[in-house]
């Protein structure tokens, strides 16, 4: 198994084994009915490419410390404004960053929520007050968040197709020991749950743009990112470290086509924080096991909706 947890708040991700180097376990795919075109495009040797765009994201150089600065999954270069600190290149990341991972996730665990500028505005302050700090894109520049566009479309999606994206799920957290804390059938009751709240029409309340302004009125940062998308491979990262985006971008950009990139979600790093956090708040390990399985389902749905279905999975992480 790839590191996971083994008990309450010890993540495996102590100071010996982050010592370990980061490095490629194993490449899988999205599954079937992806939806989107953001990929590689099928040739004669797509396996071939794939595997060394694999091999390429899992590479030492571009393995950093995370800061508390979580950033969207997009693999464009990200240019933060107002702050121009270096380590802009070691945040962690999730699908349309924490606040928005945070919101999905809420309307995956209530059964009576409510509405989305009140959940959004919340867990945008609980997530800056337990040192998670949030990064947001979209709304008001050409970089459209697509994990902000279409945050109810991917709790839609997951239940359309649920036997696709819960087996996809399970295997992964399983990898991260979420198995220990929860059964599958809980899986399935996190996709129905959140596609119930993403049926109900009076709950989504904020336009795209709208959903950005509360997160900068609440305390989050705006980042510009640049270019057209380039993404080929998404790198599902089991350890607690952070992927040096920027480099990688500005390392690639004649690897077959301009501009290579990789959609990242830094998985391990964030079941770190929500077992981190949920100590913080009196929480209990199933809790967190809960909230970092249906923070993978969201990423899940947002990567099936925008990416096209040669998209390699590069599963990076510490061997056992």
């Amino acid at each position: 198994m790839i590191r996971g947890n083994e008990s309450y708040m010890n993540t495996r991700h102590d100071t010996e084994k982050a010592l370990q180097p980061v490095t490629l376990l194993d490449v899988v795919d999205l599954g079937p009915n992806s939806l989107g075109t953001i990929g590689p495009e099928e040739s004669a040797d797509s396996e071939e490419y794939n595997r060394h765009v694999s091999r390429e994201v899992a590479k030492p150089e571009y393995v950093k410390p995370p800061n508390s600065l979580w950033a969207c999954i997009d693999g464009r270069c990200r240019k933060l404004t107002g702050d121009q600190d270096d380590s802009i290149t070691a945040n962690p990341q999730t699908a349309g960053s924490i606040a928005l991972t945070d919101t999905s996730v809420y309307f995956m665990l209530e059964d009576q929520p409510k509405s989305l500028s009140t959940v959004l505005a919340t867990s945008t302050r609980l997530a800056i007050d337990d040192d998670c700090r949030v990064m947001a894109h979209g709304g008001h520049d050409k970089s459209d968040c697509a994990a902000n566009i279409r945050q109810n479309q991917s709790l839609l999606y997951n239940a359309e197709n649920i036997d696709v994206v819960v087996a996809l799920a399970w295997n992964l957290g399983r990898q991260l020991g979420l198995n220990e804390h929860m059964t599958i059938e809980d899986v399935n009751r996190l996709v129905i749950t959140g596609a119930k709240a993403a049926s109900d029409d009076a709950l989504w309340d904020l336009s795209p743009e709208e959903k950005v302004d509360i997160q900068l009125a609440n305390g989050a940062k705006y980042v510009d990112l640049i270019g057209d998308h380039g993404e080929k491979v998404v790198r599902f990262d089991f350890s607690d470290m952070a992927y040096d985006e920027n480099a990688f971008v500005a390392d690639h950009r004649n690897d077959r086509i301009l501009n290579l990139m990789a959609f990242n979600v830094s998985a391990g790093h964030l079941m770190k924080e929500y077992y981190r956090r949920a100590k913080l708040h009196g929480q209990t390990v199933e809790e967190a096991a809960s909230r970092t399985m249906a923070a993978i389902l969201y990423n899940i749905g947002v990567a099936k909706l925008i990416c096209n279905g040669k998209m390699p999975v590069a599963l990076v992480g510490y061997q056992n």
